[in-house]
């Protein structure tokens, strides 16, 4: 009897044990869950957008086949090269914008261009301080000409430029030196007597009276036909300009003067500079350098390569004798002594002449 209780209590120890356990056993018995999805993989990041590129006008005031637009296609060769053609310089030449040489500073100081070409003789009428390097005695020679323009004008003109007139220069350089030409024999100053120049700068207006002739303004496209015709009987420029435009055809005599230079400049509209990417800004600087010293080469062989076509084409060239030399000092040293003391001169006219002038006598 006491076994079969004993038998009857284990059985229900049992039963109430197996009872416990089964909503175990029953959650153990279900199935694993699904693993969760795999994270779908990130998108590919888009590519980076292309770099912007820029196109530039650039005016250059002077005919097609002249030195200054080669020191341009130079520049773009070296965007194309160094900098993945980011930049492109688009060059029109004289006659291919409605624009004068005496426009080139209005119309990149205004935006209608982005960059201009402009020599000294181009810009005096805007600003008369300019004047001072078109002075027949402000430099005595080119190689300290070279080096008067670059350590003094440069940086004098940069900062009025960007202070007044809305540029700055990018690059600067003497092409050349200025010379007479004329259908008419022309071998000392006595032959400049009653003749009609045609010369650009008031400066050189100023030298011409001195001389005994009689000054005329001309534009610069306009002056082949001009001696044709006999409008004027002599021009005053740089072979640089005179050889490939055409006036060797016309003027057989040639007076080699070397008192006055031709000064490039390359300006850069100061808004048109500030809308480029910092990258490009640096590229711009850095190319315009460079080119300071390519242009100085180029129209160094240039006018080497136009005086011996002229000797070809049967021009006869004259050199400046001493006595006509001193002649024209002291025309110029008149004329400078005038033009500084003219009713209306700036202020910084004087101070660039003083520059300049105490510069010279330390080198």
């Amino acid at each position: 009897m006491k076994g079969k209780r004993f038998l009857l209590i284990l059985s229900i120890v049992c039963m109430a044990l197996i009872l416990t356990a089964l909503p175990f056993m029953a959650a153990c018995a279900k199935p694993a869950p699904a693993p969760a999805p795999a994270p779908a993989p990130a998108p590919a990041p888009a590519p980076a957008p292309a770099p912007e590129k820029f196109e530039w006008k650039v005016f250059i005031p002077c005919p097609p086949g002249m030195p200054m637009p080669d020191v341009y296609e130079w520049m773009n060769e070296q965007f194309e090269k160094r900098y993945d053609g980011r930049l492109t310089l688009k060059l029109y030449t004289g006659g291919m914008l409605p624009y004068k040489t005496t426009d080139v500073l209005s119309v990149v100081r205004e935006g209608k261009v982005e960059m201009v070409d402009a020599a000294n003789v181009h810009m005096e009428g805007d600003i008369d301080w300019i004047g001072v390097t078109s002075l027949p005695t402000t430099y005595p020679h080119k190689p300290m000409a070279d080096k008067l323009e670059r350590e003094i004008v440069k940086p004098f003109m940069d900062k009025e430029l960007r202070e007044h007139h809305n540029c700055f220069v990018l690059d600067h350089y003497i092409a050349a030196d200025n010379h007479i030409f004329s259908p008419k024999k022309i071998t000392s100053l006595d032959d400049v007597k009653g003749m009609l120049v045609r010369v650009a700068p008031p400066t050189q207006h100023e030298l011409i009276k001195e001389l005994g002739g009689t000054p005329v303004s001309i534009d610069f496209n306009e002056v082949v036909v001009a001696l044709e015709r006999g409008t004027c009987d002599a021009a005053v420029t740089g072979i640089q300009a005179a050889g490939p435009t055409g006036w060797l055809d016309t003027c057989k005599w040639i007076h080699a003067w070397k008192i006055t230079y031709v000064v490039q400049t390359g300006l850069v509209n100061l808004d048109a500079f500030n809308a480029l990417p910092k990258d490009l800004q640096e590229a711009l600087l850095a190319v315009g350098r460079e080119a300071e010293d390519y242009a100085i080469q180029h129209c160094e062989k240039f006018v080497d390569s136009w005086w011996v076509k002229a000797g070809e084409a049967g021009c006869i060239i004259t050199p400046t004798s001493p006595s006509d030399h001193e002649r024209l000092m002291k025309a110029g040293t008149i004329v400078a002594e005038k033009w500084l003391a003219a009713s209306g001169r700036s202020a910084k006219a004087k101070e660039l002449y003083n520059l300049i002038i105490e510069a010279a006598k330390k080198y």
